[in-house]
């Protein structure tokens, strides 16, 4: 029975049913995932093998037959260049990588969330990222608003802050965000199951219009 319980105690026990059944079907999702990932990673690591193994017998191939045409040091640069790029495409992949294994884990937490649920977490994320930033603490915050993007991707003002904060990072640029809104007063609740329906009722309109702020976090 629940008749003794006070909305905290009530909000608590939902919330943590919700986490439960989030984990079960996330442990499940992960389990598939794995195991393709595993496929498909033992498949790209032996492609790459055989690129890498042609790779080098070709510039060694080239290396010897410039060698006898070309003055000493004139090739080594050019060799140097290469190995370069291709340590920097390598480490531009891995990242794209990592980036993707993080939003795909995300959007699967995001899809089996009420949408009120998403909308909390999304401002729950929008919290640390800002005070992250506010630390300067940027790559941590751009990586926490990417987060709540997977749970209110159609806010536009979200959007413009991970652009803005992208840019300070790759820049090397500091970055102060807007100083917080204040809080408004919120309307004393009624203690009557009417009203407190009521109230869920009208949740939705509430969030939507606190989503169009990037700084909806700080409104809860």
């Amino acid at each position: 029975m629940t008749m003794g319980l006070t909305d905290k105690e009530i909000d608590e026990r939902i919330s943590k049913a919700v986490e439960a059944e989030v984990a079960r079907r996330l442990e499940e999702r992960e389990k598939e995932r794995m195991l393709e990932e595993e496929a498909k990673r033992a498949k790209e690591l032996e492609q790459q093998a055989e690129t890498s193994q042609a790779s080098i017998q070709d510039s060694s191939i080239v290396e010897q037959s410039s060698a006898q045409s070309l003055p000493s040091g004139v090739l080594t640069p050019l060799l140097k260049r290469h190995r370069d790029l291709d340590d920097e495409l390598k480490s531009r992949l891995k990242e794209l990588e990592n980036k993707f294994e993080r939003e795909h884990k995300e959007t699967q937490l995001a899809d089996v969330l009420s949408p009120v649920s998403k909308k909390k977490t999304g401002r729950a994320y929008v919290a640390l990222a800002r005070a992250h930033s506010e630390k300067g603490d940027l790559q941590v915050a751009l990586d926490l608003y990417r987060k709540a993007e997977s749970y209110v991707p159609d806010n536009v003002k979200l959007k413009e802050r991970i652009i803005e904060i992208e840019w300070a990072v790759k820049h090397d640029k500091n970055f102060m965000p807007s100083p917080k809104p204040e809080k408004k007063a919120k309307a004393t609740r009624k203690k009557s199951k009417h009203s407190r329906v009521k109230s869920e009722v009208s949740i939705e309109p509430a969030i939507k219009e606190e989503d169009e702020d990037v700084d909806m976090a700080e409104e809860n």
